[in-house]
């Protein structure tokens, strides 16, 4: 396959097949110019304001816009296409346009299209096209020059040079109207559901009418018929008993009020009878009554506030067009191109000898190194910074929300042009005192204002103040601006290196290949891009890739950068070490794990002076694992500040004489 413009833009879109992607990429690997081409077309795709070219104008002489759509689609004639590439790679539009069109084309017809039959048949069937049979269109790019079409029947004019599908004829009245009665139906429907849910509770009475007993004038009620017939007053009562029925249809028995009068000595009055059946009624029916079910308007309220939450909004925009910044999420870092989203709940993380910058409405932020910052979910979007540096801009009056681990920090600008650093500093233990993580505030340009928990203070320009978790503001002190505001703390020779790892494409955008495109470069043979590709590894929390590197048998500085930079994570950062912990155990059974985690956590000389920490390393010298070994000989030099000979890649009759002077040497200090 040969290195032409159009396979590179497929190259770039991931549009060729993995054995043509491979010999591409090596092309491009060995080739300084196609390198040249690719950053250039990656540049002038993200360029803003880039004028496009006038059809007429000199730069477009003798090539319209049916020959990039040929170009584009691969079906230009032979002769022509070196005049299109020719063209593109002179003008920086006409590439643009080129690169853009492609990538636009690669996304949309790399999808499924999704339409509405129906819509698409009223849509056709609007302008009076309707078609018994599909007519015959031509491929994209073949050499037929004309469109054959069929004659549509039932009265309807032909149509020719369309694409159109059969289609049914229009439905009868007959069906429209089946159709507004079904959708009436269901109006109806709703509405009596909505109407019963609205219901008050009703009282359904067994018999609504009922004669009214003759009472005397006397006042004693006589009721032969009931005397003579006692058992029909009792089932004449039973008609008096109403049905209350509630909203959760659970039936409650009420006695209807019968008229009272005065009892006689020879037979009960009816009122007594009735009263006495209804009472026999209500406690039968209470009795096998089952309980009454929870209220459905409480078990609603109560699934409401426990699936209830805040929604991710924009926080802010990333408007760095040379930074190196990765959204970390569970599938994988995703690098983040020109004028991408910043959302609450996101985690960024930003790569060594490189600056990006968040556009906060008219305010910047700036991610130095390796920095690490997350956007809290909340009402008001929060940024918690927990790794590194950060300088803040503010354009005009206004505020900024600081997150200091559980709490908010208001800093209030009372100027323009206000510029604030942050400095993230981890948790600690110095001298058997725990010191807890804190965030540095330093007021660079102008006087600030900083509100937490109801406590406010006034920090005046060229003052820094560190703000710890859980304890609050600490004493402002006079310090100068750090080196690294408007640079990087990075030495010359790490800068290099950074912009060598950026500059072979090692970090492509998207959540395809970052994390196996760094792990490439591990084994580069330049040292200084090995070790910026670890520690861009680290960065973005890619452990697996930065353990198998304490094994590298190849290249011994790469097992010492990654105790370097693993050491940090298993010290300050609990979470990072049981990422640390699972990458473990991917090659190592679980106690091995436990032990590599200990040797990385190392240990003081007053531990060092218990024996059992010396057996315990004698031990790992021997270890069949060369990353125990490894991390044992490194504990062992920093505490005796001798290495005896020893070298964890030799084999095992080389290292039995070195271990022996170990084991010497702590004999001697029993």
């Amino acid at each position: 396959m040969r290195l032409t413009l159009r396979t590179l833009l497929a190259y770039l879109e991931d549009g060729l097949p993995a054995e043509d992607a491979k010999r591409i990429g090596r092309m491009i690997a060995r080739s300084a110019g196609a390198r040249r081409v690719v950053r250039r077309v990656r540049k002038v795709v993200r360029r803003r304001r880039l004028i496009a070219v006038k059809p007429d104008s000199d730069s477009r002489r003798g090539m319209d816009a049916n020959d990039m759509a040929e170009y584009l689609d691969n079906v230009l004639a032979e002769d022509k296409i070196d005049r299109v590439e020719r063209r593109c790679l002179k003008h920086d539009a006409l590439l643009a346009e080129a690169a853009a069109c492609h990538q636009i084309l690669s996304r949309v017809l790399g999808e499924a299209p999704t339409f509405n039959v129906e819509a698409r048949r009223k849509a056709y069937a609007a302008v009076g096209v309707i078609s018994e049979a599909p007519t015959n269109t031509p491929a994209v790019g073949s050499k037929t020059s004309g469109v054959e079409s069929t004659a549509s029947t039932n009265g309807h004019a032909s149509v020719s040079d369309l694409p159109i599908p059969t289609f049914a004829l229009p439905e009868s009245r007959a069906g429209r109207a089946a159709l507004v009665s079904l959708v009436a139906l269901l109006f109806v429907a709703l509405g009596v559901v909505l109407w019963r849910g609205l219901e008050p509770a009703s009282i359904i009475v067994a018999d609504a009418k009922k004669e009214p007993v003759a009472q005397p004038a006397g006042g004693t009620e006589t009721a032969p018929a009931a005397a003579a017939n006692p058992a029909k007053a009792t089932a004449d009562s039973a008609k008096e008993i109403a049905v209350l029925v509630d909203r959760n249809k659970t039936p409650q028995l009420v006695v209807a009020a019968a008229p009272t009068s005065a009892p006689t000595a020879s037979a009960p009055t009816p009122a007594t009878a009735n009263n006495d059946a209804a009472a026999k009624a209500t406690s039968e029916v209470n009795r096998r009554k089952p309980p009454p079910p929870p209220k459905p308007e409480a078990k609603r309220e109560e699934n409401n506030t426990r699936v209830s939450k805040p929604i991710a909004v924009k926080a802010a925009e990333y408007t760095s067009p040379n930074g190196v910044l990765c959204r970390l999420k569970s599938t994988g870092p995703e690098r983040l191109q020109t004028g991408g989203a910043i959302m609450t709940g996101d985690v960024l993380a930003n790569l060594d000898g490189s600056r990006s910058r968040l556009s906060i409405g008219p305010n910047k932020l700036d991610l130095v190194d390796a920095a690490k910052l997350k956007v809290r979910l909340a009402a008001e979007p929060a940024f918690e910074p927990q790794r590194g540096r950060f300088v803040f801009l503010s354009m005009e009056k206004g505020t900024f929300r600081l997150g200091v681990g559980p709490d908010d920090v208001v800093i209030q600008f009372t100027q323009p042009n206000s510029v604030v650093t942050l400095e993230y500093l981890p948790q600690a233990i110095v001298g058997g005192t725990e010191t807890p993580a804190a965030i540095l505030v330093n007021a660079v340009s102008q006087d600030i204002q900083l509100e937490q928990r109801e406590r406010k203070l006034s920090l005046a320009r060229g003052s820094l103040v560190d703000v710890a978790v859980g304890r609050g503001f600490g004493t402002p002190r006079p310090e100068n601006a750090p080196v690294w505001l408007t640079g990087s703390q990075l030495s010359a020779a790490d800068l290099k290196a950074a912009d060598k790892l950026a500059e072979h494409n090692a970090i492509p955008f998207g959540t395809q290949g970052v994390a196996a495109a760094l792990q490439g470069r591990v084994g580069d043979r330049v040292r200084d891009v090995r070790r910026m590709a670890l520690r861009a590894l680290a960065a973005l929390e890619v452990y697996p890739a930065v353990v198998e590197a304490l094994s590298d048998v190849r290249f011994p500085d790469n097992r010492a950068a990654t105790v370097a930079l693993l050491r940090p994570v298993v010290l300050t950062d609990p979470a990072g070490t049981a990422a640390v912990r699972q990458a473990l155990l991917q090659s190592l059974p679980a106690a091995e794990a436990d032990l590599v985690l200990r040797l990385l956590r190392g240990y003081t000389k007053q531990e060092f002076a218990n024996g059992a920490v010396g057996r315990q390393l004698l031990e790992s010298l021997d270890s069949e694992s060369l990353i125990i070994r490894e991390l044992a000989i490194r504990d062992l030099r920093e505490l005796t500040g001798r290495d005896f000979g020893y070298s964890p890649t030799e084999p095992a009759a080389r290292r039995a004489s070195a271990i022996k002077q170990v084991e010497s040497y702590l004999r001697e200090r029993r």
